[in-house]
């Protein structure tokens, strides 16, 4: 008799408030992700690089030196500085399949709220809740916070 394993979920979400515009969160999100999103939060190496080819089909990829490369997830929606929708492991290792939602609203005429959606299906545990949960939490508070502030003046 073969072993069964129950699938388990994940379920996410965040709401953050930057005081920037939305184009500015947006283009953080997609096109400069890589210098934010940084250690312990990649996959290769600290030296590897994050690209986010913010179309349909684009890939949310990660690439190092020797020809390593991880594919974090696929692009499957995009509405320009409104919502960006990705699928795929995201670093989860195991028969996991992920959706990651980031919506953008204005607040104001110069502040952005972001609300991201982390949802999974698969080999998650209690362990990768809480990883995960602490994760976005660094991520998006700390580390796009803070890259949004220091650049706060580009356009």
């Amino acid at each position: 008799m073969a072993a069964v394993t129950r699938a388990r979920s994940l379920h996410l979400e965040f709401e953050y408030t930057y005081q920037v515009a939305t184009h500015r969160v947006f283009r953080a999100l997609t096109t400069e992700v890589g210098a934010w999103w940084t250690d312990p939060h990649r996959m290769l190496s600290h030296s590897s690089s994050l690209n986010l080819d913010p179309v349909p089909g684009g890939h949310f990829l990660e690439t190092a030196a020797k020809g390593s490369s991880w594919i974090w997830a696929t692009v499957t929606g995009v509405e320009p500085d409104r919502c960006l929708e990705l699928t795929g492991r995201f670093g989860m290792s195991g028969a996991v399949e992920g959706r990651v939602c980031y919506e953008l609203r204005p607040k104001g005429r110069s502040a952005t709220i972001l609300k991201l959606t982390h949802s999974a299906v698969g080999d998650v545990g209690k362990s990768e809740r809480k990883e995960f949960a602490a994760g976005w939490e660094q991520l998006l508070n700390r580390k796009l916070r803070g890259f949004l502030r220091r650049n706060s003046k580009r356009r």
